[in-house]
């Protein structure tokens, strides 16, 4: 009797401490800390000026007079750009009122040029050839140059007709697309197709 007694109580003992050791027990367990990824988002950003122009200079003008005009696309972005400019000159009889004097052609490319309603539209391209690989990155704070000055046609004829229009003025505008994933887009294959991404062009 003794013996059964001692038995319960060592069986009584085993539980009690199987249950105690069970209710404590824990796993081992880790959490890393949070990582905050911030992204910067760039910008393409340019801006247009003549520092040469003077507009005092573009009056009274006669045929083969010339006058400063230097359109000057800056990269004012925090990334490089590929850059175009259009330019609309009067014309008639199929001759341009202006001719554009001082364009780098290793520097630049004639990309199109359309004529309608007495306007030749221009387009040219910042690049060394005419496929999208060879278009220039204009970088950051970088600037270039499109033509130095323009000259008045010495076609008096056209000059004359431009005059009696009132149609005899130059516009200048600059386009910029990001560098980066362009060339990847199985759409372009051209600096023609490039320039085509930006709307009303």
């Amino acid at each position: 009797m003794k013996k059964k007694k001692t038995i319960l109580l060592i069986v009584v003992a085993l539980l009690f401490i199987t249950i105690v050791i069970g209710g404590i027990t824990a796993y081992f367990t880790k959490t890393t800390e949070t990582l905050n990824n911030v992204f910067t988002i760039g910008s393409i950003n340019i801006v247009l000026n003549e520092p040469a122009w003077n507009a005092a200079n573009a009056t009274n003008l006669v045929p083969g007079d010339q006058v400063d005009k230097d359109p000057t696309v800056t990269n004012t972005g925090s990334n490089p750009a590929y850059v175009f400019v259009k330019v609309t000159i009067p014309n008639y009889s199929n001759t341009d009122l202006f001719s554009l004097d001082g364009i780098d052609t290793t520097a630049w490319q004639l990309i199109s040029e359309t004529t309608s309603n007495n306007v030749c539209t221009h387009v040219y391209a910042y690049a060394t050839g005419n496929t999208v690989a060879k278009l220039t990155a204009l970088n950051p704070a970088a600037a270039v140059t499109l033509f130095n000055d323009v000259t008045l046609t010495s076609n008096e004829t056209v000059a004359q007709a431009a005059s009696d229009a009132g149609n005899t003025t130059i516009t200048v505008t600059a386009y910029a697309v990001q560098t980066n994933n362009v060339a990847d887009d199985a759409n372009i294959s051209s600096q023609a197709d490039v320039y085509a991404l930006f709307s009303n062009s």
